[in-house]
């Protein structure tokens, strides 16, 4: 998937109605991967512009996301404790 493809998949689903960061984590990992190597995508190559204008959430957040999210609030929904 070109530069291009990437960030209009990536658009296109964050105009959907009630969209979960959590469903593009894979297509913002690929996006920021290549962002590290200097790649524009959707005209952005810094990671904090790329979320802000594109995904509509915070750098912090996409990096919360990345990182797995809430761990206890996970184990707490799966019936675990910690």
């Amino acid at each position: 998937m070109s530069a291009k493809e990437l960030g209009d998949f990536i658009i296109f689903e964050c105009n959907e109605l009630c969209v979960n960061l959590a469903r593009l984590e894979p297509y913002v990992r690929v996006a920021f991967e290549r962002m590290a190597k200097g790649e524009a995508i959707c005209g952005y190559t810094s990671k904090p512009a790329f979320c802000e204008n594109i995904l509509g959430r915070t750098y912090n957040a996409a990096k919360f996301m990345l990182a797995g999210g809430n761990l206890v609030e996970r184990n707490a929904e799966k019936g675990c404790t910690l």
